[in-house]
């Protein structure tokens, strides 16, 4: 197991998550207020990668959680 930056050990469950079962995406409950966002200040930016760099939208908000994990020293691995 592995300890993240708050010394908490974590425990990685992978499944689809498309609003079916929840009204919200599933980073907006943990990992998005984790990261020092509001779910909308992390959607505008993930949508700027989106259109700034012509990226896919699954792949911008992937770019959007990794790179802004990494640079608060907390990577996702």
């Amino acid at each position: 197991m592995e300890k993240d930056c708050f010394g908490e050990t974590i425990v990685a469950i992978c499944y689809d998550f498309d609003k079916t079962l929840s009204p919200r995406d599933m980073q907006e409950y943990a990992l998005i207020p984790k990261l020092g966002y509001t779910a909308g200040d992390f959607w505008a930016m993930a949508n700027r990668y989106h259109t700034e760099l012509a990226m896919d939208k699954i792949c911008a908000m992937m770019f959007a959680l990794f790179s802004e994990s990494r640079a608060k020293g907390c990577p996702i691995t």
